[in-house]
This record gives structure tokens, sequence and C-alpha cells, in this order.
């Protein structure tokens, strides 16, 4: 059985109410139900609001888009601390070698830049590590349905149970296909 998704269309609403929650919905944090009824949808727009929980909704699909980001953002960063790393190691192993090459003598007069190519490569492998920074935990905010049924008043989430009751019985009725 596929998963409801608040976003989504409900069962119970018409294709003109989801089109303006769609609008609602996709005008992201500056939100209006009077920008939705002045772009044709008129008064119905506040009764539907209501009956179709566009708030509640909406904090849903804020909760699944900004998890949807933070993992690309995740992604982006590990990617980027990988490439850190390779080319402070490059750096590190030059670094070496130039040392290397370098009679003892000199480094004990002058051993400015090979070092300070050592330790800057050294840094740099270590703050792409994390070791010298601090760790940062974000919170789980959980499955994006979470807010939206923890956001509904409890006489609204009784009907939204019997109307799932109520799908269930049909869906399950004989002669009727789950699609």
């Amino acid at each position: 059985m596929r998963r409801f998704l608040a976003w989504e269309q409900l069962p119970t609403e018409t294709s003109a109410e989801f089109g303006a929650f769609v609008l609602f919905r996709d005008s992201g944090h500056g939100r209006s139900y009077s920008e939705v009824a002045e772009r044709g949808f008129g008064q119905a727009t506040y009764r539907w609001a209501k009956d179709h929980d566009w708030v509640a909704r909406c904090r849903a699909y804020d909760c699944h888009m900004d998890a949807l980001r933070r993992k690309e953002f995740e992604q982006l960063q590990a990617d980027t601390i990988r490439e850190h790393i390779r080319a402070a190691q490059a750096l590190r192993k030059r670094a070496v070698q130039a040392l290397a090459k370098v009679p003892l003598a000199s480094l004990v007069k002058q051993p400015r830049v090979a070092l300070a190519m050592l330790e800057a490569a050294v840094r740099i492998e270590q703050t792409s590590l994390g070791l010298p920074s601090e760790v940062v935990q974000v919170k789980d905010q959980g499955e994006p349905n979470d807010a939206y049924f923890a956001a509904l008043e409890p006489s609204r989430l009784l009907d939204l149970g019997k109307v799932a009751i109520r799908e269930l019985e049909k869906a399950n009725q004989p002669g009727v296909t789950n699609g």
C-alpha cells in the first residue's frame, strides 16, 4: 500500500481545492491565503485552507524539503572534505619530500618554507577530518508527516482517522483492486 504524504492531494480534496493548496504550498515561507484568493480562487480559499489543514500540511512539506536540502548539503560536505584531505595529503607528501632533499644543516638555518608547507598540509588535513573543530549535532525532525499530525487538533485527527477507515473499507471491498 502506498504511503500517504501530507502535501499530496487528499482523497477528500477536489482538483480545484488541491490546485489552490499547491499554489499556497509552493509559495514558501511567505505563504498567504489572500494571495491564493486573489489568484482566482476567491473566498473559498479560506474555507478550503481550514477544511484541508493547509498550515499543518505545509509544515510537513517544509520539514520534508528541509530534510532533502540537509541530505544534499551533507553529501556536498562529505565530498568537499574528501577532496580537501586528498589535497592536504598530496601537499604533505611534497613537503616531506622537499624536507628530505634539504641537508640537515640547512634546515637548522632556513627551515621555514618546507616546514610551513608541512604545517599547512597537516592543519588542512586535521580540519578536514574534523579534529580541531567542534561537532554540531542537528536534532532529527523525524518523519515529515509527524509534524503534520502533531499540529492537528484532536477532533481533526479523529475526523481524518474516520476518513482513512472509510477509504480502507472501500479498498477492501470485493471487486475493488488497489492501484
